[in-house]
């Protein structure tokens, strides 16, 4: 998400993500033993052109929404880690988004942390 072209770089709900920051996330996602999601939230022309015209503005916009949606989702927001890149380099302004809970809250049988592939829509 970093280096594509149209990318303006990854941020989380502090800001951008510095190259150290991005060395212990890295780190933390190789060891993790819980889900990892990924999507894409895509910006209708109309209101890119209304709302969303730059990176600080997906940020701002990615820091007010994300809590609610976790918390929508049965999620602890304070358990979550997210981080974001915004694109412009299309006609849909889109941000792509990972996030992952820090200690997993719901299990499968076998001990293994539960899929919730449908939280994401």
């Amino acid at each position: 998400m970093k280096n594509r072209p149209g990318s303006t770089g990854l941020f989380n709900q502090y800001g951008d993500i510095k190259p150290n920051d991005l060395r212990a996330l890295r780190k933390q996602l190789s060891t993790i033993k819980t889900n990892i999601y990924e999507g894409v939230l895509s910006f209708t022309p109309e209101y890119s052109e209304k709302v969303i015209h730059n990176k600080q503005e997906a940020y701002e916009l990615l820091k007010e929404v994300m809590p609610k949606y976790f918390k929508d989702k049965g999620l602890d927001p304070n358990n979550m880690t997210y981080f974001a890149a915004y694109h412009n380099n299309t006609n849909h302004k889109h941000c792509h988004i990972i996030f992952f809970e820090n200690e997993p809250s719901r299990y499968l049988s076998n001990g293994k942390p539960g899929n919730i592939r449908y939280f994401v829509k």
